[in-house]
Parts: C-alpha cells; structure tokens; sequence
C-alpha cells in the first residue's frame, strides 16, 4: 500500500496521517486501510493500525481451529471495531476524542471463496478483478459510521 499526504496551501508540510495493514492467517487474508483527520489523526492511526490486526488476528486464530461452527465473521469484523474504538477510547496518550479516522477492512475467506468488507466512516473498498488480458473494477459498498458498523459479502468464483 502507498499513500501520500494531501497538500493543503493554508498547513505546509501536512503529515500523511493514513495508515494500513495486512496479514495472512491459515484460511483468511486481510488488508486494513485507515485515513487519519484532525490535528492527531495520524497519533490515532498509529494506535489503532497494529492494535485493529492484533484483535483480528486473535478472533480469526479461534476461527481456525474451530471444529464445529463458526463464529460469523460479520461479528468478528465488527468486535474487532469495537474493541480497538474503545481501546483508543481508554488510552490517555490517544487523542480519540480530538481526532478520527476512517477504515475499511477487507477480509478474505480462501476456503469458502468469499470477501468480507467492513467499513467505518466513509472509506471505501474497490475490488480489482484480472481477466485474461484485461481488469475490471468493482466498487465495494459499504455505508457505516462509529454507530452503525456494516458488513458486505462477495462471493468470488
């Protein structure tokens, strides 16, 4: 992933506050794209880039060694929000309150064949599909804010 401050003629020197993740666990790949806003988002995104995988990666740990049933991996998805929103929330050095972000996950299941996004404010996947000689894309949507957490599915074949 690359991403580049935005330039803004009246803040000279901008800092890029976007942040992103990824990481492969058995089954699953995952990708995490996060767009810092205010004066701190980037202190806000520097806490919850590694802290959102690390409660991913622990939800989807259990997922894989699982026998019977599954946890629904909506709920994950949105567990892992929560968890990490509060997390910033509790922590007296993240400026939770004076900044925000944005985030859209992507989550995909390699055994079931399908691609779980999730999103928080107004971030957004789009999904590049290869075929023979040419590339399409699809736009994920997906409508959320910090009240409404939202899960898409999309089946891949």
């Amino acid at each position: 992933a690359v991403s580049v401050a935005g330039e803004d003629p009246d803040s000279p020197g901008k800092v890029n506050q976007d942040a992103h993740f990824h990481f492969t666990l058995g089954r699953f790949s995952c990708i995490g794209v996060l767009d810092g806003h205010g004066k701190k988002g980037h202190v806000l995104n520097e806490f919850l880039a590694p802290h959102l995988k690390q409660n991913l990666e622990g939800k989807l740990a259990e997922v894989n060694m699982e026998e019977n049933g599954q946890r629904p991996i909506d709920g994950i998805l949105i567990d892992a929000f929560e968890e990490s929103h509060y997390a910033a929330r509790m922590d007296g050095n993240v400026p939770a309150g004076r900044s925000g972000t944005t985030c859209v996950v992507s989550l995909m299941d390699e055994e079931d064949g399908i691609i779980y996004t999730a999103n928080v404010g107004d971030s957004r996947a789009i999904l590049g599909i290869q075929n023979d000689d040419d590339a399409d894309a699809v736009a994920v949507e997906v409508d959320g804010c910090t009240s409404n957490w939202n899960v898409k599915q999309l089946s891949v074949e």
